[in-house]
């Protein structure tokens, strides 16, 4: 195996966790559009591309799993990539032979993934990715580079980031919903899995022997070091990662439901790719990614849907308030809340649609109703499986994340554990006046997910609540629990 990136700090145990996630995602690898594949083994079967590998380009480039798993399945046959070479030129200069049988692989044998399956985040993240690289392609011909060397950088930049949202989706999931306004999605992944999405493809792109200027391009600084000791130019690197990065704002922007920095980054991108391309710049683009995404949008066209200019659009539609009002009438655990509580949860379910996580709408719950309802503190738990463990992730009322431990859930223990018990209990359980981390607190947990256990939603009882005899805790409390299980889209 060639030299690793180094991971951050030097972990060994990080190392090792990143070493397993190359090796499972380069198997499991994310879902190829069965149309696109069908589309190009008909070309392959009927030789139309044997003299035509640009028309072969441009059709695997409307499948972003097809286009980088062919690359890596050629490589790992023993195609060579030269110091000079794009990732496609392996695709333009491999044997017919080699390409029949890359090119005629199944659908289960590319991906262990579905394209049915498809989540709406993951929908999102590929819809980024098609984004962002059709910018680039865009840019870099505005740049004097080849414009694929730009779609490939792009994508490549992207497959962190694809990877991880097919492959550790909960993971995933639960990042992109505790994103704020400055929060990065690489550093909130990176923190909880151990390693981040760049250095995931990173390293994949080192296995695969990519040249070093494609691998500055994709923001490795382990390269960039070797080139400048080595006193070789960066200059097309740095282009490269600066119109990837354009892309990328690009395609934030565009996604304001999982993006709270979306209007920032519009204005980021508008500025650079105006003073690239002029104002038709957005256009251009645009042009592109319908070429690009013609059979994506033709399968999913729910999905592969994109706003005008690609500005940032906010609002509620009438489709997510109506979904967030059935759901609020089957959360019948709000009727029996006191009528002051049951308007603040109503209210919120207005913005509630059960499939996007919406970080407004877990802000509202935690930082508002949840201790208007009387609860002074308390603790969001999510579950990490690889480690076994339930970590605290968001702190709730008057309290901070210190104040709460991370504990192993499947552990056996001589002491009682709130947390543990209330995600192994099939009900939320309820203490007065027990002793909880050094502390006596009146206190009721239980376990979030109905079908799938997702962590633990813990909550401390004010007093004025104790001596409220007209409150029910335990019904309030499985109320709000259900708002929280439908903020996160969980069931």
């Amino acid at each position: 195996m060639p030299d690793l990136p180094q991971s951050s700090g030097g972990n060994q145990g990080a190392d090792r966790q990143l070493e397993l996630a190359v090796t499972h995602c380069m198997q499991s690898w994310f879902p190829v559009n069965p149309a696109v594949l069908q589309q190009v083994q008909e070309g392959v079967a009927s030789n139309r591309y044997k003299v035509n590998r640009l028309e072969l380009l441009n059709d695997l480039k409307k499948d972003s799993a097809l286009f980088t798993w062919s690359i890596k399945r050629l490589i790992e046959n023993g195609s060579l990539l030269s110091d000079a070479a794009s990732p496609d030129d392996v695709l333009k200069n491999a044997e017919w032979s080699e390409l029949e049988v890359v090119l005629g692989s199944r659908e289960s044998e590319i991906s262990s993934h579905r394209l049915s399956d498809m989540s709406e985040l993951q929908g999102a993240r590929l819809k980024s990715a098609l984004i962002s690289s059709s910018a680039a392609e865009v840019l870099a011909s505005k740049q004097n580079l080849e414009p694929q060397l730009g779609y490939s950088c792009a994508t490549f930049r992207q497959l962190g980031l694809l990877l991880i949202s097919w492959n550790y989706p909960h993971v995933y999931k639960r990042a992109v919903s505790t994103l704020k306004p400055k929060d990065k999605l690489e550093a909130v992944l990176g923190k909880i899995l151990g390693f981040s999405p760049t250095l995931l493809g990173l390293t994949i792109a080192r296995k695969l022997g990519f040249p070093s200027t494609l691998r500055i391009g994709m923001g490795d600084t382990y390269a960039r070091e070797e080139a400048q000791e080595s006193e070789i130019s960066t200059h097309t690197a740095d282009t490269l990662d600066r119109i990837c990065k354009i892309g990328e704002a690009l395609a934030r922007a565009a996604d304001p439901e999982h993006y709270p920095s979306a209007k920032l980054d519009w204005n980021e991108a508008r500025s650079q790719i105006e003073g690239m391309l002029g104002p038709d710049g957005m256009r251009q683009i645009r042009a592109k990614l319908e070429k690009n995404c013609e059979f994506y949008a033709q399968t999913m066209p729910d999905v592969f849907r994109f706003p005008k200019d690609f500005a940032p659009v906010t609002t509620v539609t009438p489709s997510k308030a109506s979904g967030g009002r059935s759901l609020f009438a089957h959360n019948t655990y709000c009727k029996h809340c006191p009528e002051r509580i049951q308007e603040s949860l109503q209210g919120l379910y207005e913005t509630i649609d059960g499939n996007t996580i919406a970080k407004s709408n877990i802000d509202k719950l935690t930082k508002e109703v949840i201790p208007t309802a009387g609860f002074a503190r308390g603790c969001i738990y999510l579950i990490e499986p690889d480690s076994l463990m339930l970590v605290p992730r968001l702190a709730i009322g008057d309290t901070s994340l210190n104040h709460f431990k991370s504990v192993m859930y499947n552990a056996g223990s001589s002491s009682f554990d709130p947390i543990v018990a209330a995600f192994r209990c099939q009900y939320p359980i309820m203490e007065d006046r027990a002793e909880v981390g050094g502390q006596n607190v009146s206190y009721v947990a239980g376990a979030m997910g109905d079908h799938q256990k997702a962590g633990v939603l813990y909550l401390e009882i004010s007093e004025e609540m104790l001596r409220d005899r007209d409150s029910n805790v335990l019904l309030i409390y499985k109320a709000l629990r259900q708002t929280l299980n439908d903020c996160l889209g969980l069931r």
